[in-house]
This record gives structure tokens, sequence and C-alpha cells, in this order.
């Protein structure tokens, strides 16, 4: 701690040492002579649009010398801070005035307001907090998705690729814009996710932490997954609000701990065709079948492990389980083009192995579907 009075403080102490008598003494006030009134403030609620809000607290210099506040200072720059200027004599009372601005800030907040006081620049700290409800702009951008008065930062998180055995932590954000407790209730049908909302019940304007995580040893499938689930959020009305959450990822599979003698030993696929081309599409639901070959270049059996594609209205009718070595099996499937895309359109369908350097493989069909919607 500084033990040498401020500049300001000597200037000050030096003026009223010319005006009084060369005996007089300006002692240091030390903390414990400060009586404040108190050293927290809660602004409670506040509506971000409408604006910065004020507060204040005081203390009595109850020392036998005057006192002064050196300087304050806010720990962030959405909290202004004013004081009691000039000397505090015994008995007097100062006053530390702190504005703090809500714009873009949504949620509960706590910052600190450090006062420094007396010759030995001595520090006392306030302690401000509070809740602020956001405006529709602010949470449109951090909150863009809603489920009744439950704002989320997302609707779905991506894991990305995934090695077969590995886990992975997810979050999103959520957010109260109601004037009402809520409390989700979350279903989640899916072994290998557990979810959790942190604080269980989300006060007015607060956030919470959907926790989200992914065990891909608990999948029963590889290549793309998606777990939705349901989250109901309680209304004031009575009626919950339900909406869904998507968690999705690749899962492929481990290979980490293959030798190289393994690796080269290992199945090693190809799709023949890579491409398929469907022309034009010109009938409304017309239904296309196709079908492709997967082989197997290595030199050990291969696993087909699933065979897939993301576009809905893409049915897989065969393909085959294994494939021995040097060898190829056919993959049959059908596509409902009425689910298609209008226009020129890129699917991709793909195969999934335990070829440990190429995993996936994907055969692409293309064209252009003329009906319009």
């Amino acid at each position: 701690m500084n033990t040498h009075p401020s500049p300001r403080l000597r200037h000050i102490l030096a003026a009223v040492a010319v005006a009084a008598s060369a005996t007089c003494s300006m002692a240091a006030t030390g903390p414990g002579a400060l009586e404040w009134t108190s050293t927290e403030y809660d602004f409670g609620i506040m509506k971000e649009q409408e604006g910065p809000k004020t507060g204040e607290v005081k203390f009595v210099n109850k020392g036998s010398q005057p006192t002064l506040i050196n300087s304050v200072r806010p720990s962030c720059g959405c909290t202004g801070a004013s004081y009691t200027d000039g000397l505090i004599e015994p008995g007097d009372t100062a006053t530390v005035t702190f504005t703090y601005n809500p714009h873009g800030r949504p949620g509960r907040f706590a910052k600190t307001v450090k006062v420094y006081t007396g010759e030995n620049n001595d520090l006392t700290t306030i302690r401000i907090s509070g809740t602020v409800i956001g405006t529709t702009e602010t949470l449109q951008r951090d909150f863009p998705a809603s489920i009744g008065n439950m704002r989320l930062s997302a609707l779905e998180e991506k894991a990305g690729d995934m090695r077969y055995g590995t886990a992975r932590h997810l979050f999103i954000r959520l957010y109260n814009q109601s004037m009402d407790t809520l409390c989700p209730k979350i279903v989640n049908p899916h072994k290998a996710l557990s979810v959790g909302v942190n604080p269980a019940s989300i006060p007015p304007g607060d956030v919470a932490t959907l926790g989200l995580y992914l065990n891909s040893r608990d999948t029963t499938q590889m290549g793309a997954i998606e777990l939705p689930i349901e989250i109901r959020v309680n209304e004031p009305e009575g009626d919950d609000a339900t909406g869904t959450v998507t968690v999705s990822a690749n899962i492929v599979p481990d290979t980490s701990s293959m030798t190289v003698e393994e690796i080269d030993n290992a199945p090693f696929a190809a799709v023949n065709p890579e491409l398929i081309d469907f022309g034009k599409i010109e009938k409304a639901g017309e239904q296309r079948k196709f079908k492709f070959e997967v082989a197997n270049d290595g030199k050990t059996e291969m696993q087909v492990l699933r065979v897939y594609s993301r576009q809905k209205g893409i049915k897989i009718k065969r393909h085959p389980a294994k494939v021995k070595a040097g060898g190829h099996a056919r993959v049959e499937g059908v596509a409902d083009t009425g689910s298609f895309p209008e226009g020129l359109f890129r699917i991709g369908v793909e195969v999934i192995t335990d070829d440990p350097l190429h995993p996936a493989r994907t055969v692409t069909i293309v064209g252009e579907n003329t009906v319009r919607k």
C-alpha cells in the first residue's frame, strides 16, 4: 500500500497548513475512521431501453482529523463515478456516486468501484450489482433464437468430427427475457448425450447455461448424427412453450492406436462412380433410382459401417455389410426428387467404412430441379 500522501492531498494539506496554526497537525485518518452506510449497492432489475442508472453510497468521517477522497476507480468502462471533492472534516459526510450503463449488456452484472482515501491512500471497495433486461435488438444479436420467453444463443451445437470413443462438452447460453422465473425442463432420449441447465431456475433477466456432453462411445451410428432434445419452458399463462435443440457430430472410426504395419494391411475404400448426374427433374415427385459400387482395394476385409445421405428423400435400399479384399459390392438407392431444392442441386451420399485413412467416401448426385414449388 502507498504510505506517502497523494500529490492532491499534499497540495490541499499545504494550503490548510499555511492558514492554520504552526502547531496544528493533520494525522492520517485511517480506514477505521470512516463509517460507510454500505459498501454494496444493488440496482435490482434494470431495463436496457431506459438507459444508465445511478446509485450512491456515503460515509461519515468519524475520525478526529480531516480526510479526503483521493480517487475513485470503477472496474470497467461501463461504470462511471464521481465523489465529494475537497476536505471532509470530522463529522462530515461524503458521497460516492456511480452510474452503470446497461447498453448491450443483458443479464446479471457484478462490478466494483475502488475508493482511495486519506494520507495513506486507504482502499475501500464498493460492490455494485444488478440484472439487465435487454432490448429486442440486443437480444436478437446475442440470443437470436427463442422458446417462449427464453432466448437462446443457438438452436444447434455442432461437435464437428469426433473419433469414436471420444467425448466433447458443448454449451448454449440461455436468457430469461420475462419478468418471471423460468424453469426449463429437458426431454432427452439419447444415451450418448447428457444435458443439464445451470442454474435450474433462471430469474428474470438472468443468464443460464445449457450444458451438453456428447460421448461418442454410446452412439449407435458412424458418420453424421443429429440428436434432437426437447425443451419445455413454463409460461406465465400456464401453458409450456416447447422447442428443439439439436446436437450434431460426425463420428469417424478411431485409428489412432494402429501401427504402421496395421494401416498398411488395412482395407482401402473406393466408390465408383463418384458422380451421378440426374440431369433435369421435370415431373413433380419424380422417383429416381441410382446405384454405385463400393470397392475394397486393401489387403483385408472391409466393414461397411453405414451408407446414408443428409438430404431428405434419399433412401438406401441395399448396401453390403462387408467387402472382401480386392472385391466390390453394389449400393442401390432411390431419390424422392420432390424433397430436392429448386434449381441446381448437389447432394452427397456418404459411405462409412473401417478404412483407417479414408473412413468416409462420398458419391455426389447432381442435376437441376425445374419443378416450381
